[in-house]
């Protein structure tokens, strides 16, 4: 459905709340700039796109589907389809989560697709309505605008991600306990799932920055390269964001291994000074004919009492060291 529908021209400035006629009449007559912002897109919104504005019907079943698209850009006689990812994190999610934007861009309309809320089109509508803002540069400049607000989303995450590695990596170090394993594969589960999308995203900003397309003015190019630049540095970003995760999972494994090998070496102690003792008792068999407690009517039951306890005093050992 249509959350925001505007026009801009030189003449009148901005115009909002337009009804879907008006949005039919202004598409047809091919000047200014209309810009419409879709959420939830749905069969009815269908003859919008397809009959109002002549897409693909390959582009349109993008829009349509609720399944996440590659980052990608399709060329066609009126207009160029674009597909960028952003972020949508919270904390607590377990794993970071991409959002997708679909963006039709032709000589005169940018017509915008989105699942989830997108801040960056609420915020660039808002600023478009008072002042013409970033419409009165031009189609392509506004889809400049939308695709650099949400390639601006994945630096404030990948800044919460990063500082939880840090802290991750240290308490690896200091006291490594099973539920830090799984946070740490969360990280670099998370950390994959970033540079799945930008590496993909990425080309399609070098495309666009490199004079491919009409629709995008040689004015605008160096705009896209600029967000190429910033893309570039975010995927650094997370490459050593993914060797930070898997340093901190080495780390972890080698702190466990040391632990275990530590035990090992007081349990092996514990065995080589009663080995003897248990030679020595097998061999003599205990047959004395004084051993003292022989005669007492409840030796057996002492005895198991002695073993029980002697089983739980480890055990408490062994927990206090955190052995178990």
């Amino acid at each position: 459905m249509i959350s925001s529908a505007l026009y801009y021209s030189p003449e009148h400035g901005v115009r909002g709340d337009l009804t879907l006629d008006e949005v039919a009449e202004l598409a047809r007559r091919k000047e200014g700039l209309l810009w419409i912002d879709m959420q939830g897109t749905s069969p009815e919104d269908v003859p919008l796109l397809s009959e109002v504005f002549p897409f693909h019907p390959l582009a349109i079943d993008d829009c349509l589907s609720t399944a996440l698209h590659p980052p990608k850009v399709d060329e066609f006689p009126d207009h160029i389809f674009i597909i960028v990812h952003g972020v949508s994190y919270d904390g607590g999610a377990p794993v970071v989560r991409t959002t997708e934007l679909c963006l039709f861009l032709g000589e005169h309309f940018v017509v915008t697709e989105h699942d989830l809320p997108l801040p960056v089109a609420t915020e660039l509508g808002q600023r478009c309505r008072q002042d013409g803002g970033i419409m009165r540069r031009g189609p392509d400049f506004l889809a400049h605008a939308l695709i650099d607000g949400v390639v601006g989303q994945f630096q404030p995450t990948l800044d919460r991600l990063t500082q939880r590695g840090d802290e991750l990596e240290q308490a690896v170090v200091d006291d490594p306990k099973p539920d830090l394993l799984r946070e740490v594969s969360t990280l670099r589960r998370s950390a994959t799932a970033l540079l799945r999308v930008i590496a993909p995203q990425r080309e399609v900003l070098r495309r666009l920055s490199l004079g491919d397309y009409p629709f995008v003015a040689q004015t605008t190019r160096v705009y896209f390269s600029d967000v190429y630049d910033q893309l570039w540095r975010i995927e650094q970003e997370v490459l050593s964001l993914r060797e930070l995760a898997e340093s901190a999972l080495n780390i972890y494994l080698s702190s466990i291994s040391n632990r275990l090998s530590s035990v090992m070496k007081v349990l092996s102690i514990i065995a080589t000074i009663f080995l003897p003792l248990t030679l020595v008792a097998g061999i003599f068999g205990m047959n004395f004919s004084y051993i003292p407690g022989l005669g007492l009517d409840h030796g057996y039951l002492v005895a198991l009492g002695i073993m029980v306890v002697m089983a739980l005093v480890m055990l408490y050992l062994f927990r206090r060291r955190r052995w178990l």
